[in-house]
């Protein structure tokens, strides 16, 4: 597993220092991003009561991930083959396909990079503390991309020429085109849903859930926040799969 540094000590959620996914990383930065952000949602302190109640926290993350309706993917996404097949095979057999999977993953770092980038342009005129704020988080994602490039490459055994001239499977095409149509300036809380597949346990989807509570449909599986759920774990499940492709 590549080795990813931490945020610094004023992080609310401190990243740990090994991850299976460069993408968990990028959840983690993004819950520390808008948790600080008086735009977005619930305060700090919030955040922090939500962390020391810990009967009560993540009850919007277990309303999707518990729901009846959703145990197919999630069954799925628990039980994918390349977990299953790295978990119970040898270094040599799971080695290849690491490889490949971290390819796809380091694709996905690149265009979220650039997604961010560009959302950019959709902040207010005249806010520039948090164009400030958001510059700094795209700063330290490029630099966690490049980190992870260069760690497929010392750790992984990997070659520079498959990130320079690979090519972008459908499953990463399909999980940055879900960013890009799904993750607006409007619906910025979107993005944290997406990465609940990535990072299962945030006390910041439980502290601001009270804003979207009118949207949010737990009983028959057909609410916004659980249509999007089931779709990054959807295109979760791909990128696993990816990993098989020939």
């Amino acid at each position: 597993m590549a080795l990813i540094p931490s945020l610094p000590m004023a992080s609310i959620f401190p990243i740990p220092h090994q991850v299976p996914s460069a993408r968990i990383r990028q959840a983690y930065v993004n819950m520390n991003t808008d948790a600080v952000n008086p735009t977005r949602g619930a305060s700090i302190e919030d955040i922090h009561n939500r962390l020391s109640k810990r009967a009560t926290t993540n009850t919007f993350i277990d309303s999707l991930w518990n729901n009846p309706s959703n145990q197919d993917l999630v069954s799925g996404f628990l039980n994918n083959n390349f977990s299953l097949t790295c978990a119970h095979g040898n270094d040599t057999e799971c080695l290849p396909l690491y490889q490949k999977f971290s390819v796809q993953d380091y694709f996905y770092l690149e265009d979220y990079v650039k997604f961010k980038a560009l959302r950019l342009n959709t902040l207010p005129v005249g806010d520039l503390r948090t164009v400030q704020s958001e510059a700094a988080s795209i700063y330290d994602d490029a630099n966690s991309a490049i980190s992870f490039a260069e760690s497929y490459v010392t750790e992984l055994q990997g070659k520079a020429t498959d990130l320079a001239e690979g090519n972008r499977e459908v499953p990463e095409l399909a999980y940055s085109n879900l960013l890009q149509s799904s993750a607006t300036k409007e619906d910025w809380f979107n993005l944290h849903v997406i990465e609940i597949p990535c990072v299962y346990e945030t006390a910041f989807l439980d502290a601001n859930v009270a804003e979207w509570q009118s949207e949010i449909d737990t009983i028959n599986g057909t609410g916004k926040w659980n249509n999007l759920f089931r779709t990054a774990l959807k295109v979760e499940i791909a990128m696993f799969d990816s990993a098989f492709d020939q």
